[in-house]
């Protein structure tokens, strides 16, 4: 065990009391009502119209590329993301192109997107990292626009986080939201959103979610005994009803959540603006973070893996969000040559810090204290402001 892990997920009494009320209910654990009125507050708090609860993120990012039919077509994203940004664009049929992201927020750069589109690209996917939307979002917007593209956020790390006041996943066709253990918000452990303004998108990720069933008029499944017509092979990517009321019940109380989060980044930015060696993250002027997580970047690579190990050997528990996928080793035979410049710096040199909304100035003094100690002793002392 460490003595700050990367994360702790935070809950509170009412998130108990709206899990035990399903289960005290005894019925309905699946497809409940909690299914529908977290769907609501989802699209209520996001301001996009539509919105469906799914199993986790990565189930949420299928549908979505299921239902607007990538098969053998392209799909342009970043290399530097989760694995399930590329997995799902391959299971759902289509090809992943990677391209490299800007240096800013860790989206997709714009420029090297409009070089990468060709007559058989279909879609273009971003990644809002960490906690901040992506910096060339409404260049992307205008970008697909002029191609006749869709756009798609993988937001999975970004709920809460705005541009210009507008909730991310709003200027994409459909965005996902992951509701992980780690998250800003978690349905208990696992769970994912997609919010879309496309009735179209919405209702075919509806049906893909549930084995493609058409529910009786005004009945869910388990309220009828008639049997129900399918319109087209689909998955189980329901969310349960205990994991619907938690989330619901997180919602809620976002606010304080993204509060303390702000509270905890106020502290590393505190301490660590008198290292230069640690870019920190920032959201840019007009972009609001959420600080999911708390990415720093160091200058090598070399620096970047002796702070890891000075701070693993103390019990603070880091790692580096993301290696790029382009160089694992499924995606590296079919991308031989590709050379992506800022994925393949950040994959070096990132560092992600414990964040997580209780974690104490005191333990955030700890971390600190730490890396000005491993600044002084490992000839980085110029890189000290005295």
């Amino acid at each position: 065990m460490y003595k700050i892990p990367s994360f702790k997920s935070h809950y509170s009494a009412s998130d108990v009391e709206a899990v035990m009320k399903v289960i005290d209910r005894a019925m309905f654990w699946a497809d409940g009502p909690e299914i529908d009125e977290f769907e609501r507050n989802m699209a209520g708090y996001t301001g996009i119209s539509h919105a469906l609860a799914f199993n986790s993120g990565t189930s949420a990012l299928l549908a979505g590329l299921l239902a607007i039919d990538v098969k053998g077509r392209e799909v342009i994203c970043p290399s530097f993301t989760f694995i399930a940004s590329a997995n799902t664009i391959e299971l759902a049929g289509g090809t992943p192109v990677f391209v490299d992201c800007e240096a800013t927020t860790f989206g997709l750069d714009v420029a090297a997107v409009a070089q990468a589109i060709t007559p058989n690209t279909k879609a273009v996917m971003t990644i809002d990292y960490g906690g901040c939307v992506s910096r060339d979002i409404l260049a992307l917007r205008a970008l697909c626009d002029a191609h006749g593209l869709l756009l798609i956020e993988d937001a999975a790390q970004s709920f809460g986080a705005r541009l210009d006041g507008v909730h991310a996943g709003a200027h994409s066709d459909f965005a996902i939201f992951s509701f992980c253990q780690n998250k800003v918000i978690t349905a208990l452990g696992e769970g994912g959103g997609l919010v879309t303004r496309h009735q179209s998108i919405y209702e075919k990720a509806k049906y893909l979610r549930s084995h493609g069933r058409v529910d009786q008029p005004g009945k869910k499944h388990f309220e009828t005994s008639q049997d129900n017509e399918y319109l087209f092979p689909g998955y189980n990517f329901r969310m349960p009803s205990v994991n619907a009321a938690f989330a619901s019940s997180q919602l809620a109380n976002i606010a304080s959540n993204l509060a303390l989060r702000q509270t905890v980044a106020g502290y590393y930015r505190a301490r660590l603006d008198s290292l230069p060696m640690v870019r920190q993250p920032a959201a840019p002027e007009r972009f609001s973070h959420c600080f999911q997580m708390y990415t720093v970047v160091l200058p090598s690579h070399a620096c970047r893996e002796q702070l890891k190990e000075h701070l693993l050997a103390a019990g603070v528990l880091v790692r580096g969000y993301f290696e790029p996928l382009h160089l694992k080793p499924y995606f590296r035979a079919k991308n031989k040559d590709l050379v992506l410049p800022v994925a393949e710096a950040l994959g070096q040199t990132v560092l992600t810090l414990p964040m997580y909304p209780t974690l104490s100035e005191e333990s955030v003094n700890y971390i600190c204290d730490l890396i000005v100690a491993f600044a002084s002793q490992s000839g980085h002392l110029e890189m000290v402001q005295k």
